[in-house]
């Protein structure tokens, strides 16, 4: 019951922070998480682990009702797996990119300017990215075992920026 109200409050916050930045003309969204708990295993690609299904399936009903205009993914099964049950419900392709490409954000907001999308990414890119697009060096690499942290972005015409940092 605890679980319930946590994510109902936490669909509130996320849906008014989106709604108010899709009623500022201009504003930029970009919704980063890292993917959900993977299996242990010796594979340099390991798919989702029972709590990353169940954690995707939080993320598919924390988003369901934003709109959502692009989801991006790095080319892994858990990072993939984690965005796909969103995917498949707002019926938008998981599109592929490469975190190591420097460039990758001035794409993301000149290809999705006044637009909302989410990012899965790891421990590592998720806050990488965060920092580039607010410009700063404020987040670090999540511990291995944090799951649970989404960033929402809101970037405006003139660049401002401001960020929500939540857990799922």
């Amino acid at each position: 019951m605890l679980l319930k109200k946590h994510l109902l409050l936490l669909y509130f916050i996320v849906l008014s922070s989106i709604s108010f930045a899709q009623s500022e003309e201009g504003i930029t969204t970009i919704i980063l998480v890292r993917h959900a708990e993977k299996m242990v295993s010796d594979s340099a690609d390991p798919d989702l682990s029972p709590s990353g299904i169940e954690r995707a399936l939080r993320l598919k009903q924390l988003l369901i009702n934003t709109n959502i205009d692009a989801i991006y993914s790095t080319n892994f099964l858990r990072t993939k797996n984690t965005v796909l049950p969103l995917s498949e419900a707002l019926h938008l392709e998981v599109k592929l990119y490469d975190p190591r490409n420097r460039e990758i954000t001035d794409v993301f907001l000149s290809k999705h300017e006044g637009e909302t999308i989410l990012i899965s990414g790891h421990s590592n890119t998720t806050p990488q990215m965060v920092n580039t697009l607010i410009n700063q060096q404020k987040y670090t690499s999540l511990d291995e075992k944090e799951y649970s942290k989404i960033f929402i972005v809101n970037i405006s015409k003139q660049k401002e920026t401001k960020v929500i940092e939540l857990t799922y």
